[in-house]
């Protein structure tokens, strides 16, 4: 019980340093853990994320609208979200539209689908991904595999007809001599 309060008390005392620093005029963006900024970290998610989505397009959306038709964060254009299926449901982030829109080249839907409660706990959602990808690499080696097989049998066949024919022909030939 008593390291839940402490770290209760770091987390007061830190959240009332950023209350105190925003307030001041600082900008919580540029706040820094002495390698990266918020800035920075979440550009390198939206790149990462436009990675993901823009190579399973065919699971990925964007909309400026959520399912109820209201504009993200009530900022009309300002924000849009990205959402991509996986294996165990969707996963999602709002980006700006100025900075982000463009990053996605996924289908643009009119309004978001339904949400289905995921959390930040849930992002390894995304893994299962990875999953698809792989089994479908299988069957494509599989696949593969099998046209390898269909054009030795195609060429055995091809062989055994011309080895026919020729057959044939010595064999029409040796009446007519």
């Amino acid at each position: 019980m008593e390291k839940r309060k402490e770290v209760a008390d770091i987390y007061n005392k830190n959240h009332l340093i950023l209350n105190d620093y925003a307030f001041k005029g600082g900008d919580l963006w540029e706040l820094y853990d002495w390698y990266h900024t918020f800035n920075s970290l979440y550009h390198q998610r939206a790149i990462l994320f436009a990675t993901i989505v823009n190579m399973n397009r065919d699971k990925s959306w964007k909309s400026k609208k959520h399912s109820d038709g209201k504009y993200c964060f009530d900022r009309e254009w300002e924000w849009f979200i990205v959402w991509i299926d996986t294996p165990k449901w969707s996963y999602t982030y709002h980006y700006e539209t100025d900075k982000y829109w463009d990053l996605f080249k996924c289908e643009e839907l009119e309004l978001w689908k339904e949400r289905d409660g995921h959390t930040e706990k849930d992002v390894d959602r995304l893994l299962n991904l990875w999953d698809v990808v792989w089994d479908l690499k299988h069957r494509i080696r599989q696949l593969s595999d099998e046209c390898e097989r269909l054009q030795y049998l195609y060429d055995k066949i091809e062989r055994v007809e011309r080895e026919r024919d020729e057959y044939k022909e010595r064999w029409e030939n040796s009446f007519s001599a």
